[in-house]
């Protein structure tokens, strides 16, 4: 249950679903992560280790044979002689892997997809390309988080399963409450925020490149990076190299980013690629214009209107938001339009179409 972005949607999933209808058990591969404190009380959690970071759990993750005959092992001895309805894999990778040798744990079998399989699939360390297209042959129903991985996964595997686009939502109401609980006093100074993991693929390096342009422009400004992971050190030293500490802040991970990121003026993606988007849809709920970089699957969640969308170039970023500067009221303006777009988004909206996904019965 680590801070990403599919971590969120799960728990954002899991609480809104009606236990009533939906008898869950989570299998979790270790038992750790900001989230795992607010998964619902009524379902059922097992895991297989506590932490990834002891020695002997480590040792075990670094070969593929032995680590899933291992998890494996675990699994079956962790949940027994239980039967499912239906078994789900939510994410790519270890957690499809560890799916794809307990699909006799349920008749119907459904996986999510969170990340282009065409271009950012998760490395063989984890899933072998062959054994992950011969387990995607074997599953029932597969949900996509955007319309443009369900394009590039049918241009790489083949398989009978029914296929569904289901956005990944966001809990308005929750976003609300967490924003306005929290005294946060929106900052005279214009406001950039980005929020990911520190990692190539979220390419924040980008943001450095930003700030030189608009503070050779004698531009007054504060861009603020929320988030952790193992490109933190090079950022930090990149910032100091150029002198941009008065105007870049590492905030580090943050349990309740909302009202940060509600005070911005501007949120600023600058993934290479993405799923979806999760924290743009986040911003805009919060009346937040986004300037993104080109991403096919953030550009689905602007189609209402809300952001700005540039070639990815430092330059071409740095210009939309000096706009977004000199233009107030075209900043209000998209603002509004970010929360109205946003709207078909909410988990109220979603849920129905997760309901039909998971009725196998």
């Amino acid at each position: 249950m680590g801070g990403g972005g599919a971590e969120r949607v799960l728990v954002t999933l899991l609480n809104a679903l009606d236990p009533n209808q939906y008898d869950v058990t989570l299998l979790l591969i270790y038992k750790e992560g900001p989230f795992f404190s607010e998964l619902p009380g009524h379902i059922k959690v097992k895991w297989l280790f506590e932490a990834y970071s002891s020695i002997t759990t480590r040792a075990i993750t670094h070969f593929y044979r032995f680590r899933n005959y291992i998890r494996e092992k675990l699994a079956r001895r962790i949940l027994g002689h239980d039967k499912f309805d239906v078994a789900v894999s939510f994410m790519e990778g270890a957690p499809a892997k560890l799916h794809s040798q307990l699909l006799d744990y349920a008749p119907k079998n459904l996986s999510w997809v969170h990340s282009n399989q065409a271009k950012d699939r998760w490395y063989d360390f984890w899933f072998k390309l062959s054994e992950e297209k011969e387990f995607y042959k074997r599953i029932d129903k597969i949900a996509f988080v955007s319309k443009v991985l369900k394009n590039c996964f049918e241009n790489t595997y083949s398989t009978e399963a029914e296929k569904y686009v289901i956005y990944n939502p966001i809990d308005e109401d929750f976003i609300s409450s967490q924003y306005a609980g929290w005294d946060c006093p929106k900052s005279d100074i214009f406001t950039i925020v980005n929020s990911g993991r520190l990692i190539p693929q979220k390419n924040q390096t980008l943001l450095i490149d930003v700030a030189e342009i608009l503070k050779r422009h004698k531009r007054r400004f504060c861009i603020k990076i929320l988030g952790q992971g193992p490109l933190y050190e090079e950022l930090r030293t990149s910032i100091r190299a150029k002198k941009l500490e008065n105007e870049i802040e590492l905030v580090g991970f943050v349990n309740n980013p909302f009202p940060i990121v509600g005070n911005a003026d501007v949120f600023c993606l600058t993934s290479v690629s993405e799923g979806w988007g999760m924290v743009v849809a986040e911003a805009m709920s919060l009346n937040v214009p986004t300037v993104s970089t080109p991403v096919p699957a953030v550009e689905e969640i602007l189609e209402g209107g809300g952001g700005i969308l540039t070639n990815g170039s430092a330059e071409e970023i740095a210009s939309a938001i000096e706009f977004l500067m000199d233009n107030p009221q075209q900043r209000i303006s998209l603002g509004l339009a970010a929360k109205n777009s946003v709207s078909r988004f909410d988990i109220h909206n979603v849920i129905t179409s997760v309901k039909d996904f998971m009725d196998c019965i």
